[in-house]
């Protein structure tokens, strides 16, 4: 039989593994989140990823901020768990600061000398822009906006997404 392992458990696990078995510096951020489909509530502990959006029927919000430091870095930190609630019809959107960091060189008069990020801004309003479609949708959407801006480069990091929506 599966057994669960509290959220908070399992960050701690796997960070005296990584801060035993990796080089200094080396470390990964992770967003871990429990969701009780019954309920609508989710458990969630934040090792210094960026937090995932929830697009509500009425705007969206930030949900399960960082409550501690990247995995490996320090192998006595700690974590808070984070709880949040969804109601029937929210969306949940989760990031990899590669979609946030992408960088556009470009300007309507040619290559720009200081790139800019793609930003939270710029996902959150195309989030709410399409709010209501399904979730692949979003994702392909934002995929599909992220590597516009950065023409005629690709972005510089991973840009790996993750949405869902909850039906009740």
């Amino acid at each position: 039989a599966a057994q669960e392992v509290p959220p908070l458990d399992l960050v701690h696990m796997l960070n005296v593994s990584q801060s035993a078995r990796t080089q200094r510096g080396v470390f990964c951020t992770m967003l871990y989140a429990v969701f009780d489909p019954a309920s609508g509530e989710v458990v969630c502990v934040n090792a210094g990823h960026p937090p995932a959006l929830c697009v509500r029927k009425h705007g969206t919000e930030m949900v399960g901020p960082p409550t501690g430091p990247p995995i490996g870095i320090f192998a006595d930190a700690s974590w808070e768990e984070g709880r949040f609630h969804l109601d029937p019809g929210d969306a949940i959107f989760l990031y990899t600061d590669g979609i946030v960091e992408a960088r556009g060189v470009t300007t309507s008069h040619g290559i720009d000398k200081k790139p800019e990020e793609y930003g939270l801004q710029a996902l959150r309003q195309l989030t709410e822009d399409f709010r209501g479609e399904a979730p692949e949708v979003v994702v392909r959407e934002v995929l599909r906006d992220v590597f516009r801006y950065t023409e005629p480069m690709t972005p510089h990091d991973d840009c790996t997404l993750l949405s869902l929506r909850y039906r009740g």
